[in-house]
């Protein structure tokens, strides 16, 4: 995993877009977690802690292994670090580059980040 800390936020962030991916409402998944509305939100908004074992059934309900999960959240972070370190470079850039990323699917999401790595690593 990333050297910074993984944050609730993060987790709950990453679990709302994958839960929107796969055309989940956050009622229907909620329902299919046996767990509230309310609870789902404040765990997608990093407000509430996810337990291991309810993460896992999340990512069984949306048809991907726990390790994948953990390997698209470290994918994301190294993503979100890569811009953060390299700020001055992009300055006015940041956020059309954001919203740029932020509409592409995860596959997409996942191919530009091994591209900036590859770049990254024949600089």
């Amino acid at each position: 995993m990333n050297r910074e800390m993984v944050t609730e936020a993060q987790i709950g962030e990453l679990m709302r877009e994958i839960r929107k991916e796969k055309g989940f409402t956050s009622i229907e998944i909620a329902n299919r977690l046996n767990i509230s509305q309310p609870k789902l939100s404040r765990i997608e908004t990093g407000t509430q802690p996810v337990t291991i074992s309810l993460l896992s059934r999340f990512c069984d309900l949306c048809g991907i292994s726990l390790s994948e999960f953990f390997r698209i959240l470290e994918d994301k972070i190294s993503f979100q670090t890569h811009i953060k370190e390299n700020a001055r470079d992009y300055c006015g850039e940041i956020p059309s580059i954001y919203r740029l990323f932020t509409d592409l699917t995860r596959e997409e999401k996942e191919a530009i980040i091994v591209l900036i790595q590859a770049f990254k690593k024949s600089g």
